[in-house]
């Protein structure tokens, strides 16, 4: 889901996606995940100055050691973005779930990540 929103004359787009986990069955991979999200930022990244990207990723951002984690942030830096969220927002642990901006800009601000005891999300 794509949508711009302008307020007190300030143009935001917003971005929700949801990848779903990698399986023999899907047919999905972290490799494919990686080519596609890096495609898909690269024509995004330049449309606002205030992008928000969230969602849940199915990648453990939080495992600082593995190749697809290491090669998605590198990807978020080259575009000047970050990832706002520092918590594990599973309750098996890991940081999938994302909030994703431009660096140099205080348009996201994250208090805090909240439990929700309708989902395994948090």
């Amino acid at each position: 889901m794509d949508v711009k929103i302008t307020y007190l004359g300030q143009h935001a787009n917003f971005i929700v996606i949801y990848r779903p986990p990698p399986s023999a069955k899907n047919g999905l991979s972290q490799k494919l995940f990686i080519d596609e999200i890096s495609d898909f930022i690269e024509k995004r990244a330049a449309e606002t100055s205030n992008l928000c990207i969230v969602g849940d990723f199915n990648i453990h951002i939080d495992n600082k050691n593995d190749l697809h984690t290491k090669s998605f942030l590198s990807i978020l830096h080259d575009f000047g973005l970050t990832q706002h969220i520092n918590q594990l927002t599973h309750n098996k642990g890991h940081t999938f779930d994302l909030v994703i901006g431009k660096a140099n800009n205080d348009f996201i601000v994250i208090k805090q990540v909240h439990e929700n005891l309708m989902s395994d999300h948090f």
